[in-house]
C-alpha cells in the first residue's frame, strides 16, 4: 500500500493530505487523556475534546491562549501557586527534553479546580530544533477528591485522640487554678505559693493552646526559617498525649543542627504522622524515639540521592520498636492507599503524605524496617545558610510607665477590665471601649488620646478596621493589637501592624506599650 501521504493517478495527493489529517485528528482524540499541541512560542494550536472537558473551555477559548495564561489558575498539591516556569511544557520547550509527570491543579472558569497528571515531550523539526510540544494530561480529580475525603478522616481521628488528652490535662490545669483561688479566699494558706501555683499552671495552659493552634491551623506552603530542633522538641509533648500512657516518645536533639527552609504545619503533620505509625505498629506498647544529626558526609548524602553543600542537611529520625515491615510491604509504603492495618482503621495516606511534604521542602525520605525489630524513617532537609531569627525576650527590673491617654478597645469585659488595670497602674490615663464604634465615638470627641489599645477579633467592626477610620483623622495615632490567635477574618499578621498574642505578661504588655509611645 502507497503511504498516505504520496499522491498517485487513484489517490490525488489533496485527498491523501486530508486522510493524513484525518487520520492525526482520529489519533489525537484516540489518546486516552487530554492532548494538546503548543507552539515553540508558547501558542496553543490544538487539542483534542478531552483536553476541553477538563480545562472547561471551548476549542476557539483554548486555542487563543498562550500556556502563560494559565499561570494565576495553577496550583500544586499544596495548594501553593505553580508557575508558568515550573510547567513541563515550559520544560520541554526550554530543554528539549522529555518532562516526568506533575500533578497540577488547574482552575476552570466555572471556579472548580481539575487535578491532573502532566507529561510533556518536544517536537523537533528536520533541522533538531525545538518547534513545539505536546502535552498529555490524566484527569484525577475524582481520585483527588477521594484523598481528601480520606485525609479529612485521618486527621479526624487524630484531632479525636488529641481532645482527649487535652481536655485531660486542661481538666488538671482548672483543678489546680480553682483549688488553689479556694485557698486564697480562706486566707489559710500562705498566699505567695498559691499565686506560684497558678501561675504555672496557667503558663503550661498557655503553652498548650499554642501547640494546639499550631496543629490546627491550614494555609498554603509558606517556608521560613524555622530552627527545626524547637519544631521538633516542641511537638514532643503534644505528641504524647496524641500517643497515650502506654507509649513512651523521646527526643534527642544534635546541637550542631541550625534552621531549615520550611513550613512548620507541614513539618510537624510530617513527625505527627510518623509518630502514630510508629504507635499503631505497636499495640502493647513501647518506645518511640525521635532525634536529629547533622549530616555533611558527601558519600551520604549521595547514598540518600541528595547533592552535597556547603550547608548541608538535618536527618530527622522516628524509631520504634514494633511488628516492622516485610520486603514487600516496604517496597509499597509509600504508595497512596496501601495500607497493613485493618479495614476501617487507617487510610494509607499517613507515608504518602509524609513522602509528598519532605520532597517539596527539598530532601528525600528512608524506611529501613524488619520484621520483629521495629522500623526507621528518616528523612533529610537541606539547612538554610542563614540562621532563623530568634527573638530573645526583653528583661527588665521594673516595668515601665507613663502618663498618657490609652484607649482600651475590648468587646470582653473581664480582660477590658485586667488590662486598663494593668495599664492604669502603671501611671496611664485609661478610657475603654466595649466595640469599635464605641471607641470611635469617644475618640472623635477624646483629641488626647496618645494610643490604642484594640483587640483584633470583634463583633461587628474588627480591629483593622478600626484602625482605619482612626488613622482617617489621626494618620499617626499609634495602635497595639492585641488577639487570642494567629490569624482573623482579615488574614495573618502583616509587617506593618503591632500584635500582642494572649496571653502575655503584664510586664511585656506595658514594655511594647511604652516603645510604640517612645517611637519604637
Amino acid at each position: 500500500m502507497a503511504p498516505l501521504v504520496m499522491g498517485n493517478d487513484d489517490n490525488p495527493p489533496e485527498l491523501a493530505l486530508q486522510h493524513a489529517e484525518a487520520l492525526n485528528r482520529g489519533l489525537i482524540e484516540a489518546v486516552p487523556g487530554g492532548f494538546v499541541h503548543v507552539l515553540i512560542d508558547g501558542s496553543i494550536h490544538a487539542a483534542n475534546r478531552e483536553a476541553l472537558r477538563i480545562l472547561g473551555l471551548s476549542y476557539d477559548e483554548l486555542t487563543s491562549k498562550y500556556t502563560a495564561d494559565f499561570e494565576p489558575e495553577t496550583i500544586f498539591e499544596d495548594g501553593s501557586p505553580c508557575g508558568v516556569e515550573e510547567y513541563p511544557v515550559t520544560k520541554a520547550l526550554m530543554t528539549g527534553e522529555p518532562q516526568p509527570a506533575v500533578t497540577i491543579g488547574v482552575r476552570r472558569p466555572d471556579g472548580q479546580v481539575s487535578w491532573a497528571v502532566f507529561r510533556a515531550v518536544p517536537v523537533k523539526g528536520p533541522d533538531a530544533q525545538v518547534s513545539g510540544a505536546v502535552v498529555t494530561f490524566l484527569d484525577i480529580s475524582e481520585r483527588k477528591q477521594d484523598e481528601e475525603y480520606l485525609r479529612h478522616a485521618q486527621r479526624m481521628e487524630s484531632i479525636g485522640q488529641l481532645a482527649a488528652g487535652v481536655a485531660h490535662d486542661f481538666n488538671n490545669l482548672l483543678q489546680v487554678m480553682l483549688s488553689n483561688l479556694d485557698l486564697a479566699a480562706s486566707e489559710q494558706e500562705p498566699q505567695e505559693e498559691l499565686i506560684s501555683e497558678m501561675r504555672t499552671a496557667a503558663e503550661r495552659g498557655a503553652a498548650l493552646t499554642r501547640q494546639l493552634l499550631t496543629f490546627g491551623h491550614r494555609q498554603p506552603f509558606k517556608p521560613v526559617r524555622l530552627p527545626i530542633n524547637e519544631v521538633a522538641g516542641s511537638l514532643t509533648a503534644l505528641m504524647q498525649r496524641m500517643l497515650g500512657e502506654r507509649v513512651e516518645l523521646s527526643f534527642d536533639a544534635d546541637e550542631e543542627v541550625g534552621a531549615v527552609l520550611g513550613d512548620q504545619g507541614q513539618l510537624e503533620q510530617v513527625l505527627i504522622n510518623l509518630c502514630i505509625n510508629a504507635r499503631d505498629a505497636m499495640p502493647e506498647g513501647g518506645a518511640i524515639r525521635v532525634a536529629t544529626r547533622r549530616v555533611n558526609d558527601p558519600d551520604e548524602l549521595r547514598q540518600q540521592h541528595l547533592e552535597p553543600s556547603d550547608s548541608g542537611y538535618v536527618e530527622v529520625l522516628v524509631e520504634d520498636r514494633g511488628a516492622g515491615m516485610s520486603a514487600d510491604v516496604q517496597a509499597r509504603a509509600f504508595e497512596p492507599f496501601f495500607t497493613t492495618k485493618p479495614a476501617g482503621t487507617g487510610t494509607g495516606l499517613g507515608l504518602s503524605v509524609v513522602y509528598g511534604i519532605v520532597q517539596r521542602h527539598g530532601g528525600t525520605v528512608a524506611l529501613e524496617s524488619r520484621r520483629g525489630h521495629g522500623t526507621t524513617v528518616r528523612f533529610f532537609l537541606p539547612l538554610s545558610s542563614v540562621p532563623a531569627r530568634v527573638v530573645e525576650p526583653r528583661e527588665s527590673d521594673a516595668a515601665p510607665g507613663g502618663n498618657e491617654r490609652i484607649l482600651i478597645v475590648e468587646d470582653e469585659a473581664p480582660v477590658r477590665r485586667l488590662v486598663a488595670r494593668i495599664v492604669a497602674g502603671a501611671g496611664y490615663e485609661v478610657a475603654t471601649a466595649a466595640s469599635g464604634q464605641e471607641a470611635l465615638t469617644l475618640a472623635r470627641d477624646d483629641d488626647g488620646i496618645d494610643l490604642v489599645i484594640s483587640d483584633l477579633v470583634m463583633p461587628g467592626m474588627q480591629g483593622r478596621e478600626l484602625a482605619r477610620h482612626l488613622h482617617e483623622t489621626r494618620p499617626g495615632l499609634p495602635v497595639l493589637f492585641v488577639s487570642g490567635y494567629a490569624g482573623d477574618e482579615e488574614g495573618p499578621q502583616r509587617e506593618d501592624e503591632d500584635v500582642l498574642y494572649k496571653p502575655f505578661k503584664a510586664e511585656a504588655l506595658l514594655q511594647r506599650l511604652r516603645e510604640l509611645l517612645d517611637g519604637g
